[in-house]
Formats: C-alpha cells, sequence, structure tokens
C-alpha cells in the first residue's frame, strides 16, 4: 500500500506507534537506519534527520561529514515482531546533502533513476527474486557456527528438512507486511533454504530484498540461528545464488528481453571480437564460442533432455545425435534430474553439450577437474577427434600445467587481468633445456656460462643445475668446447618451463613461497 506524508502522520498518531526507523544502505548493500520519536517525523519530512556520514564506509570524509534522510512515504511499514503497544514502523530514505543536493552515493536513488531513464524511453521493467541462504546453529555463546541446522537436501521435507517451520514464519511475517512470497523450499546443500517473490517494479522488488534479508535474518537469530546470505559459506557445498528474474515491455507492448540481456552483457570499454566480429549483440559470433564454467549450470530441476532441446533453439549446428549416443557412452540417464547428478557427472554433461554445440571455439574452465583418469582421457580423447573433424578450437584455462601438456600446442599465462607471456608450446620446449653438470675446473664453469644464454643457475655443492636458452644441439656444442666431469641434458616439464619463464619476466616465484 502506498502512504502520503499526512496518512504516515496520521498512521503514526492513530496507532500509537513508538519508534520510526528510518532505514538506507550503504554503497555496499549493508542496511543502516537511525530511530526517531513520533514529534520528530514532520521535520524528518520537512528538512531531513541529520547523521554523521564519515563513519559510514564509503559515504564520505571528516570534512564533509553531514548528510540528511528523508523518508520515503511510500515505503512505511510496520514491523510486526515487535510489541503492539508502543509499535515500531520503518521507512526507506533519501539521502541528501544539506543544501537539498542528492547524494551520489545513494544507491536508492540511483536506481530511482535509471527506472525514470528507462520510462522516458518508453520502457518498463519487472523483476522478480529469488534469494538463497543458509542456517546455521550456533555455540553455547550464541557465536555463530558453520554447523548447517539440518543435512537434507533439494525439495526434502519434514522431519529432514527443519527449515520448515523457520521458511513458515519468514513467509507469515512478510505476508503481515504487504509482500508476497511465492513459494519456499529446502535447497540443495545442507542447511540451505530458498525463498521467492512475486515479480513488482524495481524500486519496490529492491525495497522487498532489503526487507526481506532483514527479516531472515532477525527470525534466525529468534530461533537460536544464523542466517548467512554469503556466495558460498561452506567449502565443497552448492554456493548461494541471488536470482533475479527480469521482463521488460516496451511502448508498443513488444517484448524486449533480448535486447535487455545484450544490455547487460555489453562491455564498458574496449571490445570483445571473435574471428574479427564482435560478439556483443551479435548471434553470428556467439554461435562460434561456448563457454563451460568450473562449476557448469543447468537450469533447475532440468533433465539432459530439456538442455539438448534448449541448445539446439541457441546453436544451429548443434549435433543431437551425436548428444544423446555421447550421454549412452558415459553411462548418463538422459532423463535424470542433473541436480541429483554427481560433480563429475555434471562436468561429463557439460562438456558433451560443448562439443555437441558446433561452436568453433570451446572456452573451458579448470576443464579435467572432478573427472577420473578414465574420464579424463576420454574427454581428452573427443577433443582430438573434434579438432581434426571440424577444426575446433578448444581454449583451456587450468592451474594444472601437466594436463595441459598432452593436449595444447600454445600456452600462456594470465596474470593480474593481462597476458603475462604466450608461446608455442613446442617452440618452448625446443628453445629451453635443463642441464645438469660437474665442471673439471672453475675456468671451465666460467668460459660454458659466458657462452650460454642461462635463465637460471642453481648450485648444489658441485652440481650445477642450469636453465638454459636454446637448442638441445647448441648447447651440447658449447659443452664440447669445456671439460666436465659429469653432463646430462635433461627435458623440462611445461610447468618448469613456466615457472623460468615467469622468472625471467619478473614473477618472483621465491616471494610468492616465501611471502
Amino acid at each position: 500500500m502506498k502512504y502520503t506524508r499526512e496518512e504516515v502522520l496520521q498512521y503514526v498518531q492513530e496507532e500509537e506507534v513508538a519508534f520510526i526507523h528510518l532505514t538506507f544502505c550503504d554503497v555496499f548493500g549493508r542496511q543502516k537506519n537511525i530511530s526517531i520519536v513520533p514529534s520528530e517525523l514532520s521535520r524528518a519530512f520537512e528538512y531531513g534527520i541529520a547523521f554523521d556520514a564519515s563513519a559510514i564506509a564509503g559515504f564520505g570524509d571528516e570534512a564533509r561529514s553531514d548528510l540528511l534522510l528523508r523518508p520515503d512515504p511510500d515505503t512505511l511499514m510496520l514491523l510486526p515482531w515487535r510489541p503492539e503497544h508502543g509499535q515500531v514502523v520503518r521507512m526507506f530514505c533519501s539521502i541528501h546533502y544539506p543544501d537539498g543536493r542528492p547524494f551520489p552515493c545513494d544507491t536508492r536513488a540511483l536506481l530511482r533513476s535509471a527506472i525514470a531513464q528507462a520510462e522516458q524511453r518508453g520502457f518498463r521493467f519487472l523483476f522478480g527474486a529469488e534469494q538463497e541462504f543458509y542456517l546455521f546453529k550456533r555455540d553455547e555463546t550464541g557465536e555463530p557456527t558453520k554447523i548447517p541446522y539440518d543435512r537434507a537436501g533439494y525439495m526434502d521435507i519434514a522431519p529432514d528438512d527443519k527449515g520448515e517451520n523457520i521458511r513458515r514464519e519468514i513467509c507469515l511475517t512478510l505476508a503481515r507486511m504487504g509482500i508476497s512470497p511465492e513459494c519456499s523450499h529446502h535447497e540443495e546443500g545442507p542447511g540451505q533454504n530458498e525463498i521467492d517473490f512475486k515479480y513488482s517494479d524495481p524500486l519496490t522488488a529492491a525495497d522487498n530484498v532489503m526487507t526481506f534479508q532483514a527479516i531472515v535474518k532477525f527470525i534466525a537469530e529468534r530461533n537460536g540461528l544464523c542466517a548467512d546470505f554469503s556466495p558460498k559459506p561452506l567449502p565443497g557445498s552448492p554456493g548461494s545464488g541471488f536470482h533475479i528474474n527480469m521482463s521488460v515491455k516496451a511502448g508498443d507492448g513488444r517484448d524486449r528481453l533480448p535486447q535487455m540481456v545484450a544490455g547487460v552483457l555489453e562491455p564498458e570499454q574496449g571490445e570483445i571480437a571473435v574471428d574479427g566480429l564482435p560478439v556483443f549483440d551479435n548471434m553470428e559470433a556467439k554461435n562460434r564460442i561456448y563457454f563451460i564454467a568450473d562449476e557448469p549450470y543447468f537450469f533447475a530441476n532440468s533433465n539432459a533432455i530439456d538442455m539438448q532441446k534448449y541448445l539446439s533453439s541457441v546453436y544451429r549446428e548443434f549435433a543431437a545425435e551425436d548428444f544423446y549416443s555421447y550421454l549412452v557412452n558415459f553411462g548418463l540417464d538422459k532423463k535424470r534430474k542433473i541436480n541429483t547428478y554427481s560433480k563429475g557427472m555434471k562436468k561429463q554433461l557439460a562438456l558433451i553439450c560443448g562439443v555437441c554445440s558446433g561452436a568453433r571455439y570451446l572456452l573451458c574452465d579448470e576443464t579435467f577437474d572432478g573427472l577420473d583418469p578414465v574420464m579424463r582421457q576420454g574427454i581428452k580423447s573427443i577433443f582430438a577427434s573434434e579438432m581434426e573433424r571440424r577444426g575446433m578450437t578448444p581454449i583451456i584455462a587450468s592451474h594444472n600445467l601437466r594436463e595441459l601438456e598432452d593436449i595444447c600446442d600454445h600456452v600462456g599465462l594470465l596474470h593480474r587481468g593481462g597476458v603475462l607471456l604466450s608461446r608455442d608450446l613446442e617452440d618452448m620446449k625446443c628453445n629451453i633445456q635443463k642441464v645438469q653438470c660437474v665442471f673439471k675446473t672453475t675456468e671451465d664453469e666460467a668460459k660454458a656460462i659466458s657462452c650460454l644464454d642461462i635463465m637460471k643457475n642453481e648450485k648444489r655443492g658441485s652440481l650445477n643445475v642450469l636453465t638454459v636458452r636454446g637448442n638441445k644441439a647448441e648447447i651440447l656444442a658449447v659443452f664440447a668446447t669445456v671439460n666436465t666431469v659429469f653432463f646430462e641434458a635433461l627435458p623440462l616439464s611445461l610447468e618448469e618451463i613456466f615457472i623460468s619463464e615467469t622468472e625471467v619476466v619478473g614473477y618472483d616465484i621465491k616471494k610468492l613461497i616465501l611471502g
């Protein structure tokens, strides 16, 4: 329900409200508030309530610390968990400088401005939020732990699902505050829950999200628990998503969702191109790439058949027949819900989807993580076959260099947002050698070292371990001119080559290890 300023003043008087919470968010999304008594409400509407912004992260320094909160009457809500006598209400606020100028870090005002810009262009947006959170137990002192409230799984029921009563209390509280939850259920992780909302306009949806998080944390604490909305509070367990369902209508009534999604993905700077084609808003370019994430995403409650149907609608060369053949070969049930697959099975399915997409470039993040040795070799064989048959190029990001050595022909190292080095693998292997030797005399040692392009020289007693740039024939020719007690040239692994090359360009491995 929307209220005017006069209606709020009347409500506060008639309902014997004792306190008004003036609520806002800092730039990190954390809720803050100031409590005022009813006699201060008129002044709050007219002039605002001052607060010291220097203590709020991201809001300024002590030189310009005064800001004012002005409540938005539309957002009046009764906090139903407070006592009936001496009730408490809450309103979200806009933030202003003392001279009346809007504060530029007021996140709610930024959203309001974006809505106005969209409406000027004839677009109307609707948002529906789905939030996941974990419920953890508290210890004997009341401090939060990482012990889940239950060990239930996806959509399990009581008694395994101990969070059912907590979710019911949350939903009933939301309903009393005028917020409409659509559904709630136990999520995949232990102690993980989800509650979904009915769609609304962007500003109302954002306000409801902040209200929801506050209610969940309050009710969890009242029940001796702790609610955690962080992305991945438990290593090895599913992360918590914050899903936003969006729709957009133009003034002519036409659906503009594809244009909106393209806008969300537009790069802020520079250009992303594939084969010279810009990727943004370009279906031809996007058909040439397929991304396989380290933790693959699949539609909720979908099976392999559902994913095939969807991907066939997106990738015009999707090989459905090969897709189902691979499922049989890998022993994956096409009708089984994907969320019941193991981590390795999900990775196998993601790789099969990518290979069958027909995309020219397969972007793979930690491709072989979670696969057993047999499956790893099978995926490598499929990659090799597709590379030979249709020229597919897998681009693999991995921390395991040994996995890449027998499949990649070009390697690069990314560091701090840039490319530290990029080289042909064979060229790197042929032009860097590892030599172990013991020289007869110091003169022989000095002569050899002066003739070699040495990247690294480790001395272990009389044994020299040299990493030398150059081909093997050139290095052997140098050692033929000096006297050695012992001499051996060894091939370097990809990992050793990377360490040597990165040290040359200033990537100090010892500092990383020793701090």
